[in-house]
């Protein structure tokens, strides 16, 4: 990757009544995957939806369009749920979106076999 990457990390609503060590504050692909690092130049998003471009779920959608960036990489978890609604979201916004299957994770083969294939 040549330039700046930008991360998402899915968090509850503040209002939320409930609270999830998953998706709390503390929690980042830094601290889930020792191997996975941020530069400098990267930028992390926090989102409150399954899809980083639903309207009030991040400021992606925003960062991509000052950056003129027109290719989405999509990893993450779930393939199935947020990694796909945020791909679909993306195509249907304009952007190419390529689907890292190897990158990616649900809670079976056969849920993320679904969803790529």
């Amino acid at each position: 990757m040549t330039g700046p990457s930008i991360s998402s990390s899915s968090r509850a609503p503040s209002s939320a009544d409930w609270k999830s060590p998953t998706f709390s504050r503390e929690r980042t692909a830094t601290n889930c995957l020792p191997y996975w690092t941020c530069k400098p130049a990267d930028l992390t998003i926090d989102k409150y939806r399954f899809s980083a471009f639903t309207p009030g779920s991040s400021n992606a959608l925003e960062l991509l369009k000052e950056r003129g960036i027109d290719t989405v990489l999509i990893s993450g978890t779930l393939t199935d749920c947020c990694c796909g609604a945020t791909a679909r979201d993306a195509q249907q916004l304009g952007f190419r979106a390529i689907f890292l299957s190897d990158a990616n994770a649900a809670l079976s083969d056969a849920e993320h076999n679904a969803a790529v294939n």
